[in-house]
């Protein structure tokens, strides 16, 4: 009796080496965009998916894109919308980073004054 022993085949895809090559489908597309509108990392987001980080943007580079673009934008508009309502720390932060708004300080408030008398002890 002969026994034959097939060695796996090594070298590129498609050769009968490596990864399956992946499957770009529209669901996998929303997925990706979803994700990234909730703040997921692109490496937990390629962990999901269940490909390497350079796949995942290869791949999916505009729905990562416009994922955290999304996400921004529900950040900002409750930001918004607690300063139109007179959230304090909101109005301030808006008016900082959006109406470029800054605080100056006077040189006079920043200088102190100590009188030591005596002298220090041994």
């Amino acid at each position: 009796m002969q026994v034959i022993v097939k060695k796996p085949k090594r070298g590129r895809q498609g050769e009968g080496g490596g990864r399956p090559s992946h499957k770009v489908t529209k669901q996998n597309r929303e997925l990706v965009k979803l994700l990234a509108s909730l703040g997921a990392t692109q490496d937990d987001i390629a962990i999901k998916m269940e490909i390497s980080d350079e796949t995942l943007r290869k791949h999916y580079e505009r729905e990562l894109e416009i994922g955290r673009i999304d996400a921004n934008f529900q950040v900002a508009g409750q930001l918004y919308k607690k300063a139109r309502q007179g959230d304090n720390a909101c109005m301030i932060f808006w008016l900082k980073t959006r109406g470029k708004w800054r605080e100056v300080h006077d040189e006079a408030d920043t200088n102190i004054t100590v009188n030591v008398t005596g002298g220090l002890p041994d």
